[in-house]
């Protein structure tokens, strides 16, 4: 909980994604803009893309999310990593 309290404030969100899997992610900048997915590596999180997406979102509509496992969307209830599970 105090994680999410620090790290999970606005913009953040949280995404049900039905069984048991709920993303944490951020979206910002003009919902009218091209869209930008940012999509962090192992052992890392969406706050990886902190510095580019203050810059990006000027002109992008920057998307991130926290892969299953990785900073505050926690781990696969199945267990499943592999990118076609998710």
């Amino acid at each position: 909980a105090a994680m999410r309290a620090k790290y999970g404030a606005p913009p953040s969100r949280f995404v049900d994604l039905g069984g048991g899997l709920t993303v944490h992610v951020r979206d910002t900048g003009p919902r009218d803009a091209s869209v930008l997915m940012l999509i962090h590596g192992s052992n890392a999180s969406l706050h990886t893309w902190e510095p580019w997406s203050a810059r990006l979102d000027r002109r992008y509509r920057v998307i991130r999310m926290d892969l299953p496992g990785h900073g505050l969307t926690g781990p696969s209830p199945t267990g499943e990593y592999r990118a076609t599970a998710f």
